[in-house]
Parts: structure tokens; C-alpha cells; sequence
């Protein structure tokens, strides 16, 4: 943090279990206006920072209000990157600060867990882009999981299917 005082959040080099390098080469909320061309590889500011593995300056962090509470799950990283940017200060990329983040391992998977997580992805996703005044064709949306609600159907894959019923019932609150 002392190396780069101007920026307010750091965050390491995340890898998946598999040893690839996971980041985001944009951040949707703010534009295209900063995005990289590949994975980080060495210290530099990067549009986002990974939610599995943060530190921010506290100053910073409580002049934002810290997380938005409508936000229950999914997209916060997001949001708050984007609220960090749009408030004039950096995102570092640590390169040598290493967390290995085993996706998903947490909770094991189950109809009911899949069902979950996809609902409350498509619900955060319409919050944040609400929220950033980012338009969501939601028609257009519906349409595409009905498509792959048929296809999983067709195909006998359950996981599928419970995933876009899901963002369909979220997708169709209001």
C-alpha cells in the first residue's frame, strides 16, 4: 500500500485451482474506457478488483459506504470497483501477492444451490445495471432462457435447466 499511495485498493493475483490466472479485463459499469489487453503480469492498475481477494484503505472503503447492502450476492466486487474508479482513485494489481481461489468449493453443489446462485446472479445483475443507468433488455433476455431452458430440456441437463429457470423468475419480478 505504501508503494502506491494513490491508489485505494489492492488486489493479488487470484489463480484458479487449475493454475490459470483469474481477473477481468474490464469493468462493464464504468465503460470501456480502461480495459486490459490480458492477465496482469506485474504491478498496474486494473479496472477491477477480484471480490475473492481485496484490501482496501479504510478511508476510502467508508467514504463509499463500503458494500451496498442491496446487493445479497454476485456483483459487488463489480460495483464497488466501478464506485472506486468513478471516484477518481486506482485499483492496483499486486502481482506477487498470490491467493489460489478454488471456485465454488465452498458449497457443494445441489438443485437447490444452483437454483440459488442463479437467481441471485440475474438479480444483482439488473440491480447494478439499474443502478448505473446501464440498459438491460430484459425482452431480449427472457427470450434467450426460454431458449436455453428448451435446449437444457432437450439436452436432459438439469444443472442447465434449474439455471435458467431461475434467471427467468428473476428476470420476470419486477
Amino acid at each position: 500500500m505504501a508503494r502506491y499511495p494513490a491508489s485505494a485498493a489492492f488486489s493479488p493475483r487470484v489463480v484458479k485451482s487449475n493454475g490459470q490466472q483469474y481477473y477481468r479485463a474490464r469493468n462493464r459499469l464504468i465503460g470501456d474506457r480502461f480495459r486490459l489487453d490480458g492477465p496482469p503480469r506485474a504491478d498496474m492498475l486494473i479496472p477491477m478488483a477480484v471480490g475473492a481477494a481485496v484490501v482496501f484503505r479504510k478511508p476510502v472503503f467508508d467514504a463509499l459506504s463500503g458494500f451496498d447492502e442491496n446487493i445479497f450476492l454476485y456483483f459487488e466486487d463489480v460495483d464497488l470497483s466501478a464506485r472506486t474508479i468513478l471516484a477518481g482513485h486506482g485499483i492496483h494489481h499486486i502481482h506477487d501477492a498470490v491467493v489460489v481461489h478454488s471456485e465454488g468449493a465452498s458449497t457443494p453443489s445441489s438443485p437447490r444451490i444452483i437454483d440459488f446462485k442463479a437467481y441471485h446472479f440475474m438479480k444483482a445483475n439488473l440491480y447494478v445495471c439499474r443502478k448505473f443507468g446501464i440498459s438491460y433488455n430484459r425482452p431480449w433476455h427472457i427470450v434467450s432462457n426460454w431458449g436455453k431452458l428448451i435446449a437444457a430440456r432437450l439436452r436432459g441437463d438439469t444443472d442447465a435447466e434449474i439455471t435458467a429457470r431461475a434467471r427467468l423468475r428473476a428476470l420476470m419480478e419486477r
